[in-house]
């Protein structure tokens, strides 16, 4: 996974390498702690870079890329990890809808029959292929990502903040395109016209894209001379141009 260290008492040097894990996962077999020491050694490379962290400062390293903390004193460091999901992931999250494919609930051939075991295993293969191919496939596993990606952050609270709307910035699929006189328009990567901004509601998406998600107290807090009943009406604006979306 990604890793992000910081630094919160003392000092600790870090030194990151040049060699990496291609696709490194949370995987048996390309787990960190299933590295022997040997292997370790052999794959990390020549040193790259040496960082030394003090309090208040962060680290990013890349997923599977090799690195080594030291500390010769008392040192304390907060580690944050984030990771991906893969095909892998996606195949574990098909396997109860393959139990609902006759040929998967069928006796595997003894394991003595060779032949007929391995054309078993081809039909399955075929069989797996014709269920991937699905179109309802890719949205149950964009969906489940989605719901992942924010279940977190619904239950996340602090006294200050009273469950509130979350909006989803839907950044990836437009560029923004700046025009004269605060005019702005957003081009739909995909292709097609581009979304004029009305003018009043251009600083809003402005400064929406700049991140993936935003909760009403964020928006308030960054438009404070805004009075509440005009800045939900532009929130309103911005969502019914499909530009952002409620969590």
């Amino acid at each position: 996974m990604q890793v992000f260290a910081v630094q919160l008492e003392g000092e600790k040097e870090w030194e990151i390498f040049e060699g990496k894990i291609p696709y490194a996962a949370e995987f048996p077999g390309f787990r960190a702690n299933e590295i022997t020491q040997e292997e370790r050694e052999r794959q990390k490379g020549k040193l790259a870079m040496t960082v030394k962290m003090q309090p208040g400062d962060m680290l990013y390293v890349p997923q599977g890329q090799y690195h080594r903390a030291l500390a010769s004193d008392k040192s304390l460091h907060l580690s944050l990890g984030a990771r991906h999901y893969t095909g892998v992931d996606l195949i574990n999250l098909m396997v109860p809808h393959l139990a609902q494919v006759p040929e998967f609930r069928m006796r595997l051939p003894h394991f003595d029959d060779k032949a007929e075991h391995e054309q078993h295993v081809k039909m399955l293969a075929e069989k797996l292929a014709k269920v991937m191919q699905d179109p309802s496939v890719s949205p149950t596993m964009r969906k489940f990502q989605r719901d992942k990606a924010f279940e977190q952050l619904r239950a996340f609270s602090l006294p200050d903040r009273r469950p509130v709307l979350q909006i989803r910035v839907l950044w990836r699929g437009f560029a923004l395109e700046r025009g004269g006189d605060g005019e702005l328009a957003a081009k739909p990567l995909a292709g097609g016209a581009p979304v004029k901004v009305p003018r009043e509601v251009a600083p809003l998406v402005d400064w929406a894209f700049a991140r993936d998600h935003f909760l009403w107290a964020d928006l308030r807090s960054n438009f404070p001379l805004e009075a509440e009943a005009a800045l939900q009406q532009k929130l309103q604006t911005a969502m019914a141009l499909k530009l952002m979306e409620p969590v």
